[in-house]
């Protein structure tokens, strides 16, 4: 059986969902900016995708629009995607701040 036609086994324990939202890579103490896509989110990590390679450290900051600015750490590379665990919540956008007052998660 090839391996394209094996089943993937789901290690994931949150749900992801698909989106579109703008990103940017800080690290470097912010010094260094790589612009990206994040195309999958979940409430532990996120799948980012860049246009071109840029090397990254295997921790850094991630400014997702909309919800804040992520610390994570590249769980996974594939082409110009990068599969990034959440290692915890820097600093949350007054918008996502507001929803949390509200009972709104993050993740939503």
């Amino acid at each position: 059986m090839s391996d394209w036609t094996k089943p993937r086994i789901e290690r994931r324990v949150h749900d992801r969902r698909r989106t579109i939202k703008g990103a940017k890579v800080l690290f470097n103490d912010n010094a260094v900016v790589a612009e990206c896509t994040v195309r999958d989110l979940s409430e532990t990590g996120a799948k980012l995708t860049f246009k071109t390679l840029y090397p990254l450290p295997k921790r850094f900051r991630v400014l997702i629009n909309e919800l804040g600015i992520f610390d994570c750490e590249i769980i996974r590379v594939s082409g110009l995607d990068f599969g990034v665990k959440f290692l915890g919540l820097t600093t949350l956008s007054p918008s996502m701040a507001a929803a949390q007052t509200i009972g709104v998660t993050a993740s939503k």
